[in-house]
């Protein structure tokens, strides 16, 4: 298991749906895509119920509306932390060209 911090920088590696998991939450995955960055807000576990052993993940970019799970409300459903890899912010910057710099800045 991958623990993440709040305001961590998080890539989403697995945006494809759980086979004959409908309706699980944290699997109902809205505009989550594969390959796009995202910030975790929060992390942790849902307390009660049979997904409470599952670690979960909210990202700041996307805020899910309350829906219906079984019998209950659900407000702002995580997402399962196992879709998201931490990005190596140290590595990203010694990429050609660095990420945080614009191309036109670079001097030859």
């Amino acid at each position: 298991m991958q623990d993440f911090y709040r305001g961590q920088k998080v890539e989403c590696i697995d945006d494809t749906p759980r086979q004959g998991g409908g309706g699980v939450i944290g699997d109902s995955l809205g505009p989550l895509k594969a390959g796009h960055v995202y910030t975790i807000r929060w992390h942790g576990f849902i307390s009660g119920g049979r997904f409470a052993s599952e670690y979960k993940v909210r990202v700041e970019e996307i805020y899910r509306k309350k829906r219906r799970w079984w019998k209950a409300d659900i407000e702002d459903t995580p997402y399962l932390a196992a879709r998201f890899r931490p990005i190596d912010l140290r590595k990203a910057d010694k990429v050609d060209p660095p990420i945080n710099v614009k191309k036109k800045e670079l001097v030859p």
